[in-house]
């Protein structure tokens, strides 16, 4: 289960990375065949991420998302640079091929601060509308208090003249007395 803000930070990242951002769904299809390997029981995928501080407890626990961050920012953080892109090829598949995985860790944890910044953006903005749905609906209540007398009155002059045969005349001379006292 991937969000799509994790998909569009993955294109995001790998873009800025050297890799493809049209390769983010096979980046993350291949990942998560190799969590359900691991899950599954695949002690060379358990080994994998134990190496790199996940533990089968974690894949069993944590959100898809948040295992494809710890990895990540693990990969990022192995020394020699064939040993981490190995791994990367690895665990995300052919499409982490000439990815820069420091760089694409980097950019991942950019992504997500500036995604924290746009559901805060859109949290304010929800509490926003809800207090201007609020003002409508109070002021829309305060202009049926106000109008609803003139409207009432205007209602039965309508009536008289459509429903009770009274002239146009005599409704707009009765609306005119009614309204201008």
């Amino acid at each position: 289960d991937v969000a799509v803000d994790s998909i569009v930070k993955l294109k995001m990242a790998l873009s800025q990375s050297g890799g493809q951002a049209q390769d983010a769904s096979k980046f993350m299809s291949s990942f998560t065949m190799y969590v359900d390997k691991a899950a599954t029981g695949s002690f060379d995928a358990q080994k994998n991420f134990s190496k790199l501080g996940i533990s089968l407890k974690d894949i069993g626990n944590l959100s898809m998302d948040k295992i494809f961050a710890k990895t990540v920012e693990s990969i990022a953080q192995i020394n020699d640079p064939i040993t981490r892109n190995a791994k990367a090829i690895e665990m995300f598949g052919k499409a982490a091929k000439g990815v820069d995985m420091i760089g694409f860790a980097e950019e991942m944890a950019n992504a997500a601060k500036v995604s924290q910044e746009t559901a805060k953006g859109i949290e304010q903005a929800g509490k926003f509308f809800d207090l201007m749905d609020r003002m409508a609906h109070k002021t829309g209540m305060t202009l049926t208090e106000v109008l609803a007398p003139s409207l009432t009155k205007i209602n039965s002059l309508l009536d008289g003249f459509l429903n009770k045969n009274v002239s146009l005349i005599d409704s707009i001379h009765d609306a005119y007395n009614l309204l201008a006292p």
